[in-house]
């Protein structure tokens, strides 16, 4: 009985993880203009040996771009494939191979997209920041119900240019027999060019809206705090609630783009169903 217990809640553990990792994606978008497309590893959850399939949809409501005050809401259908915890594709995610399945730590490439600023609303009259195909590395540490995490990225392709780093942590709790709470911060810090297809300003744009040139220097440009609730319906079936509260710093603070057109302050709120075949 312990055992099976013990299989049960680290199941769990493994939905928190790979929930957090759904939605922070579209979260992020609140942050740096791009779904991070980022995926989280869920070794925990093999429900089946080889292949599996997972499938979901939801809704979100976030900001419409970096920065911005004014929020949209989005329809997020999810697909995700995973084989034997070494191989993680999903669309809403990178491509991500694990170098190290079932131990504590989990590292190795990765491959996703990223994008800039959206031309949307009172930044309308700014160019499109840069987009491209980005490659880089990963490494989770597991401690316990601590979950520690970072992730390396520069573009492969495309117009966007420099370097990304996030850093991460997540604690899970379990205070009702189906209920798993999982809350934690994060950061991200961008090279100076990559802050830029963000929060830059050049004299162009400078004389078609009145705002001031601006370049951004390297720095950490956002924190935030994410707190997802989870309501496992079935072995294989679960429902999300998940919110998260952010805030502009350094480069990304400092720029007429969020002073003057918007808010550093951005929130997100998302919920999900997603089941695994």
């Amino acid at each position: 009985m312990g055992a099976r217990m013990t299989r049960v809640a680290a199941r769990w553990c493994g939905w928190g993880a790979l929930l957090i990792g759904i939605f922070a994606s579209a979260a992020a978008e609140a942050f740096d203009g791009a779904p991070v497309r980022e995926v989280t590893p869920w070794s925990e959850l093999r429900l089946t040996e080889g292949w599996e399939v997972r499938l979901g949809i939801g809704a979100a409501a976030l900001p419409e771009t970096s920065g911005s005050d004014r929020y949209r809401t989005l329809v997020l259908p999810f697909v995700s494939v995973d084989w034997e915890n070494r191989l993680s594709i999903s669309p809403m995610g990178a491509v991500r191979f694990n170098l190290n399945p079932g131990g504590r730590l989990s590292f190795g490439p990765t491959v996703g997209y990223a994008r800039g600023r959206r031309d949307r609303g009172p930044m309308s009259d700014l160019d499109r920041g840069g987009s491209g195909v980005t490659g880089g590395a990963f490494a989770d540490y597991r401690l316990g119900p601590i979950r520690l995490s970072g992730r390396f990225e520069m573009p492969l392709g495309g117009s966007l240019e420099g370097q990304r780093v996030r850093l991460g942590a997540r604690i899970n709790t379990m205070p009702l027999r189906r209920v798993l709470i999982v809350v934690g911060p994060s950061l991200t810090w961008l090279s100076a060019s990559w802050s830029a297809a963000d929060y830059a300003i050049s004299d162009a744009e400078a004389l078609r809206t009145g705002l001031r040139p601006y370049r951004p220097d390297a720095g950490v440009t956002d924190v935030r705090v994410d707190a997802n609730v989870l309501w496992f319906l079935s072995r294989a079936t679960a429902l999300a609630a998940f919110v998260s509260y952010g805030r502009l710093v350094g480069p990304a603070e400092d720029s007429p783009v969020v002073r003057e057109l918007g808010t550093p302050d951005q929130a997100f709120a998302a919920v999900m169903v997603v089941r695994s075949l």
